[in-house]
């Protein structure tokens, strides 16, 4: 049985969210975006030790996968500023999303993956980026969301479908209200 038996979303890190935004749109059509502008997260811990970071992130579909857009603002420790400075921006991770988090992060272990960050989003959702120690391949992220969380995603999937061009950026608020 495979651990991550779903694939539900692609995430990349970029040090230009408006290129990215006008390169994911313009260029191919992928939109709305929905922008969460400076994340409330409400623990991080990037390779065993905690951080701050302030992120914004920009999510949106093509077709049933989502696509997210990480931007961090600050300088704090995490695998966003990692990537950016090994790897430079692009492709960081896919994700699986599960409602039995526990379960698959302890399977996850036990398969000898690595924890390469985990943290909370605040009112939203609990997440882990694991490393397989594989080179050139991305993390693996495990996410397990609310119930507000399924339906937000939800929304924005609902949103791309058969989606004009119109209002390409759209505001997204994740928080504890």
């Amino acid at each position: 049985m495979p651990l991550f038996p779903s694939i539900v979303q692609n995430g990349f890190v970029v040090d230009d969210l408006d290129a990215a935004l006008r390169h994911w749109i313009g260029d191919l059509g992928i939109g709305p975006f929905f922008l969460a502008d400076h994340v409330e997260v409400a623990r991080y811990v990037w390779q065993g030790v905690e951080s701050s970071i302030d992120l914004t992130l920009a999510f949106a579909f093509a077709g049933d996968v989502q696509i997210e857009l990480i931007y961090q603002h600050d300088e704090a420790p995490s695998s966003f500023r990692h990537h950016l400075a090994t790897k430079g921006p692009g492709f960081h991770h896919v994700c699986h999303r599960t409602m039995e988090f526990d379960k698959v992060y302890q399977a996850a272990l036990a398969r000898g993956l690595k924890i390469d960050s985990e943290g909370e989003i605040l009112g939203g959702a609990r997440f882990c980026y694991f490393d397989s120690g594989k080179i050139g391949l991305p993390l693996m992220e495990i996410v397990s969301l609310s119930e507000r969380g399924i339906a937000m995603h939800a929304r924005i999937h609902e949103a791309s479908v058969d989606w004009n061009g119109t209002d390409p950026v759209r505001s997204l608020k994740l928080s504890s209200d």
